[in-house]
């Protein structure tokens, strides 16, 4: 009796190591399968998707096989440990803490599945799996959403409150971009983008990286002479300002208007030294090929202007000349379906170009649900200094105007305060003071303040006498014109 209780104690033991060793492989194979996951998700923007998606496939399928033969030797390991040959294991054995039932082993289960987005990347037609090694060179982009295509309850909830409110009212004001319900409203109406919307959006997608920048509508109308140019004394901070987001990047994404019809999106890729067209309706008649000239010179000068003002490289040491690029027009690429959405195009080409192709494919449709979700996205986004606590209830023109009312009292009474300047005058104290006259009232005729004349002095003998003397004036000889004839009585 003695010797079955040491085998059991060490049976016990055994089991109980085994089972801690179990333990520790399965919370390292559940953090390897979520690492695995993180990578299987950002891997959508690397280069080489399928190849990578299928090396991660291939490996998860090695790790489960490896897991299911680990799980064989244990349980085999156990067997052993716990059946010795000399002794002959009975075929129940009672536990105490076990209430009478005999102990059952713990199992232990491998994931057999895990999500891939294998499917989704094979239905991509434009994607080639191949890249040289320019395209590896350029930093991969994360996307900011990942459910473009996906409307939930909150963006409907938008929508109808886009809908219904007072056109007139600011409902959003992303990096200086203030956003009315009628700018908004094509958003959600199947309408053209304002060029603001662009700006806003790309700001909250986070578009500009240490690889990549963009200038806003505002910057490439102002390049194109569009808005009549840079303003008279601010060329120097604006040529600032667009060599800011050129130098040290690999691409630049320009939108550019189309004869205020269409939105189009110019690539300066640096890196690759070529001028990129990106439109989303195809043939010259939807392009201004001497205002993308007129564009790319801009650029030109505002980096050459800078570096010059900037005392980096004379005037003969400005080696750039992005003039002579090549300049390619893409053709494989999502096109637009219809005659509105080009700038829901715009901003897509900007989050999915590589430099090279499309790191997604989109249809009509897709974006038809991605232009509800910029709207919504812009509404709720945490950059909006205008944001609502809801949107169940659309903003009415009375609400609106009385509210901007007590907004404009409330800062004519601030303004008013803060103009208000105490003036202390410094009197010198060796000058005596002297009474002065009080000022005269603005806009008021200066009158003769000369005291009136005592009753007393009105009967004195000198003011009687003045008034004798002024009988005694020049008698004058009026015509028959001026004649009176009731002086004659």
């Amino acid at each position: 009796m003695f010797q079955f209780n040491l085998i059991l104690q060490s049976m016990n033991k055994n089991r109980a190591e085994l089972c801690k060793s179990l333990i520790d492989l399965d919370h390292k194979v559940e953090h390897r399968f979520l690492d695995l996951k993180a990578e299987l998700a950002e891997v959508t923007l690397e280069g080489a998707v399928q190849t990578k998606l299928a090396q991660h496939d291939d490996e998860l399928i090695n790790m489960r096989a490896e897991m299911k033969e680990m799980k064989n030797r244990l349980n085999t390991n156990i067997r052993q440990t716990t059946t010795p040959t000399d002794f002959e294991e009975p075929r129940s054995v009672p536990d105490e803490k076990s209430n009478g039932q005999a102990p059952q082993e713990e199992s232990f289960q491998v994931p057999t599945t895990i999500a891939t987005p294998r499917a989704r990347y094979n239905s991509c037609d434009n994607r080639t799996v191949q890249k040289d090694a320019t395209s590896q060179n350029l930093a991969p982009r994360r996307p900011i959403f990942h459910d473009d295509y996906y409307l939930t309850e909150e963006d409907d909830e938008v929508a109808f409150f886009i809908r219904n409110s007072y056109v007139h009212a600011e409902v959003a004001n992303v990096a200086d971009n203030v956003l009315t319900v009628n700018m908004l409203r094509p958003t959600v109406t199947y309408g053209c983008f304002y060029g603001q919307i662009i700006d806003a959006y790309a700001y909250i997608s986070e578009i500009e990286t240490d690889s990549t920048s963009f200038l806003t509508t505002i910057q490439s109308r102002t390049l194109t002479k569009q808005s009549g140019g840079v303003p008279k004394g601010g060329q120097r901070t604006f040529a600032s300002r667009v060599t800011m987001k050129c130098v040290g990047r690999n691409m630049v994404f320009i939108p550019m208007n189309v004869n205020d019809q269409h939105w189009l999106l110019l690539v300066l890729n640096i890196k690759k030294k070529e001028i990129q067209v990106l439109n989303s309706i195809p043939g010259p008649q939807y392009r201004d090929e001497s205002n993308e000239a007129l564009l790319v010179e801009s650029v030109q000068n505002c980096i050459i202007e800078d570096s010059i003002q900037g005392g980096l490289v004379s005037r003969n040491q400005v080696a750039m000349n992005m003039t002579g690029w090549e300049k390619r027009c893409y053709t494989n690429i999502p096109h637009q379906q219809d005659s509105h959405s080009c700038g829901a195009y715009v901003l897509k080409y900007m989050l999915a170009w590589d430099g090279e192709q499309m790191t997604e494919n989109f249809t009509q449709s897709e974006i038809n649900s991605f232009s509800w979700k910029i709207c919504s996205r812009l509404m709720r986004s945490d950059y909006n200094h205008l944001r609502r606590e809801d949107y169940m209830e659309p903003i009415t023109e009375e609400e609106y105007l009385a509210k901007n009312a007590e907004q404009e009292r409330a800062e004519k009474t601030n303004s008013a305060s803060d103009d208000i300047v105490d003036i202390t005058m410094e009197v010198d104290a060796n000058k005596t003071n002297h009474c002065t006259k009080a000022k005269r009232k603005r806009g008021h005729p200066r009158k003769n303040l000369n005291p009136a004349d005592s009753t007393k002095e009105q009967f004195s003998t000198n003011t009687i006498a003045k008034r004798v003397q002024s009988t005694n004036r020049r008698v004058t000889n009026p015509g028959r014109h001026q004649l009176s004839p009731y002086k004659q009585l």
